[in-house]
């Protein structure tokens, strides 16, 4: 079960951002009462364990969702599109994602890096879910995964994961994730 994560600018109170996927019975168990009370939702999604796995699922496409939107800007600005203008294109359009409409104006183009989710979780989650994945053809979060896995030196000590688009020049100075670092 997740916990409530507040970050400052969130559009919604504290105890709506609570989610929790269950694996077991449903949360129907005596202890769940409490996270009902707060406000959590709980979505049952199958046997023991389909719950991580939907959680692991849910951040590797959350992560996709933020490269190819920022992959998306990256091109956009080359053409000339301001990324701000870009955003609100993707959000008036079927490109639109939770990524756009809250991640992109409110962490990624202002450079403020800071939703509360740190990359590094998500790499694990990722991790986890490219191993339920094994055996599968899964050539697109095959290449996500890589990309930004391949990519976290680059990002300091303790990145957030919106700093997936600070990969691709947004928020701060340009930078191609898929350029090798070399070693001085």
């Amino acid at each position: 079960m997740s916990t409530p994560r507040c970050p400052a600018a969130s559009p919604r109170p504290c105890r709506a951002s609570w989610r929790s996927w269950s694996g077991d019975d449903g949360g129907r168990r005596a202890g769940d009462a409490a996270p009902r009370r707060a406000g959590a939702s709980i979505l049952h999604v199958g046997p023991a364990g389909a719950g991580d796995a939907a959680k692991a699922l849910n951040n590797l496409v959350s992560a996709s969702n933020i490269a190819v939107a920022s992959e998306a800007l990256s091109i956009a600005e080359r053409f000339g599109i301001d990324p701000e203008t870009m955003t609100a294109v993707l959000n008036e359009a079927t490109g639109r994602s939770q990524a756009t409409e809250l991640k992109f104006p409110r962490y990624i183009l202002t450079g403020s890096f800071d939703s509360g989710f740190a990359y590094d979780l998500m790499l694990k989650d990722m991790t986890i879910a490219m191993g339920i994945a094994d055996g599968l053809e899964t050539p697109v979060v095959d290449t996500v995964f890589e990309t930004l896995r391949g990519s976290r030196g680059r990002l300091g000590d303790a990145p957030d994961h919106t700093e997936i688009g600070r990969l691709y020049g947004l928020g701060t100075t340009p930078h191609d994730p898929t350029e090798k670092e070399t070693s001085k």
